[in-house]
């Protein structure tokens, strides 16, 4: 039975119902797809609508309730005023303190099977561990907080924070919903598994020359030379997977329409040959332009760092035209006749600016 998440409470539900039973939401006429605009207005108009009523539900609750209370208040005074200047009975009244109180047992820490067959650690050192079926696309040391009933989990590489409430009496069942659109709402069920199953598993990528380390990050060698890739970056399935002389990680926010890309390859350079430095470029920007280079060591060996700026080419589908400046280290190996390239570019707008990450990347090649 296909299900979905009803788009006004998030209760899950079979695809085929007329309505949402928890709310009474048309759930047919959602998935009859009128256009964005309409179908907006007709789940906040539902949404207004049931506030209004649970508006309404609550004073009603609220009057009625105050009634014996008044009551009681009433004739509590003019019991006192009756028994003014009367000796003690023997039988006196009992004030209970009804403050609420907070069940200090409910946790949310546990593992949890997501929609799509994706694992969610929720572990008692304050973080979580989000990993996908193939275990080819990770999210480790994710912080999370648990205030006022809501569980919250960050997650870097989908520049987002995810919810969900935990405070209810069924508690092995989490809707997890973000303001992003980088996040599909989505259903994660508890399981009866030791977290650390999950969390000491080890991790691959599709790239052969890179491993995920404990940290989240990617440790990817090229020419015998380590590059600790931040954790934001998502290793693709590409082309590039299998040669271990060419590599692509993205860093993707689509919320604020931005994209990062690092880029590796290691070209063969005999002695006097011309650099290769165009056509590898050429291969990724159309329309380069540089603006300054400079020479520095890196991982000990010679190396010129070039600020530029291109579009990116057809190799990147959709992005194809964007703007993109960022830098390019052009690392000579020596004694193999190599030369080693390094390339950052980010969209020109800088809606999230990395280039302080990549910095610390090439500063700490080994």
């Amino acid at each position: 039975m296909l299900l979905i998440n009803c788009p006004v409470c998030g209760k899950r539900i079979p695809a085929s119902s007329a309505k949402c039973p928890e709310c009474g939401f048309n759930i047919q006429s959602y998935l009859k797809g009128n256009n964005d605009h309409n179908l907006k207005e007709s789940v906040l108009s539902h949404f207004t609508v049931r506030r209004r009523i649970l508006a309404a539900v609550v004073l009603v609750g609220i009057i009625v309730c105050m009634i014996p209370i008044l009551y009681i208040s009433g004739k509590s005074s003019a019991d006192t005023i009756d028994n003014e200047n009367t000796t003690d009975s023997g039988i006196s009244g009992v004030s209970e303190d009804r403050n609420l109180t907070t069940n200090t047992d409910l946790t949310p820490v546990g593992v949890y099977s997501g929609d799509d067959n994706e694992i969610l650690v929720i572990n008692s050192d304050g973080l979580a561990y989000y990993y996908c079926a193939d275990q080819t696309y990770t999210e480790l040391l994710c912080p999370w907080s648990f205030m006022n009933g809501t569980l919250t989990i960050s997650l870097s590489k989908l520049h987002c924070d995810i919810s969900a409430d935990f405070s209810g009496d069924d508690t092995s069942q989490l809707v997890f919903k973000s303001d992003s659109i980088n996040w599909n709402t989505e259903v994660f069920e508890k399981i009866d598994v030791d977290p650390d199953n999950y969390i000491k598993r080890s991790v691959t990528t599709y790239d052969t020359s890179a491993s995920v380390q404990g940290d989240g990050t990617l440790l990817y060698t090229i020419d015998n030379i380590d590059f600790v890739i931040p954790r934001q970056y998502i290793d693709t399935e590409d082309e590039f997977d299998s040669d271990d002389s060419h590599s692509v990680f993205l860093d993707i926010d689509t919320q604020k329409d931005y994209i990062a890309t690092l880029i590796f390859a290691a070209e063969d350079v005999l002695p006097g040959q011309d650099s290769k430095t165009e056509d590898f470029l050429s291969g990724f920007l159309d329309d380069v332009s540089i603006s300054d280079t400079s020479g520095r060591i890196i991982a000990g060996m010679n190396a010129n760092v070039v600020e530029l700026s291109g579009k990116m080419n057809g190799v990147f589908g959709k992005y194809a035209g964007y703007n993109m400046s960022g830098t390019l280290a052009e690392i000579t190996d020596v004694d193999n006749n190599k030369t080693v390239y390094c390339l950052f570019v980010q969209t020109d707008d800088r809606g999230i600016d990395t280039s302080d990450v990549f910095t610390t990347m090439i500063d700490t090649a080994q």
